[in-house]
């Protein structure tokens, strides 16, 4: 069966009516992205990044996740690779996340660095997401931005590389070692 035809000014329901075909899928201000599935790299980075988190983040005081969408607006649907929702923001999350999670973590691929550097970031920025990290496995490095919400735009608060410790002020007992993660 074929796919329906693609509209511009999609929501929500038309992502979760649209068939994935293995492709991750997202809606920005109304456009569809798809995205090929990453190469398992990527994967394997995301998940260390993740035991990283959980680590720092006790029972009650957050939730992490993979892969679920993130719905900032009805024509802005994300699916991170991981995201943070901190205790006092916990009512967002249910069947999905349903306004701007706390932290959202995406690992870069070579088929969807635009995607991330600028269209996700851009979103993020737009619908309050205060904090932003994107780790580079060809540069080894995370980099980490922090939302300015009087320009509604994020700056660069820290970059992060092998012997060094990701960290942010969200949580403090989050540190990530960088090294650990590009294995």
């Amino acid at each position: 069966m074929d796919a329906p035809p693609v509209q511009p000014g999609l929501t929500y329901e038309d992502l979760l009516a649209l068939p994935r075909r293995g492709r991750r899928c997202e809606i920005f201000d109304g456009e569809l992205f798809e995205s090929p599935v990453p190469s398992l790299r990527h994967p394997r980075t995301a998940h260390r990044l993740a035991r990283g988190c959980e680590e720092a983040v006790r029972e009650g005081s957050g939730v992490l996740s993979f892969g679920m969408d993130v719905v900032l607006a009805p024509g802005t649907v994300a699916r991170p690779d991981l995201l943070l929702v901190l205790a006092d923001h916990v009512g967002i999350v249910g069947d999905a996340v349903r306004g701007a999670p706390d932290l959202i973590l995406e690992v870069l691929s070579p088929a969807t660095v635009r995607l991330d550097r600028v269209i996700k970031m851009d979103a993020y920025a737009r619908h309050s997401v205060p904090e932003y990290w994107l780790a580079d496995g060809n540069a080894k490095l995370i980099e980490i931005f922090r939302l300015d919400r009087h320009a509604q735009l994020y700056r660069l608060a820290g970059t992060c590389r092998p012997g060094d410790r990701a960290t942010t002020p969200l949580v403090p007992g989050l540190s990530v070692e960088v090294g650990r993660l590009f294995g």
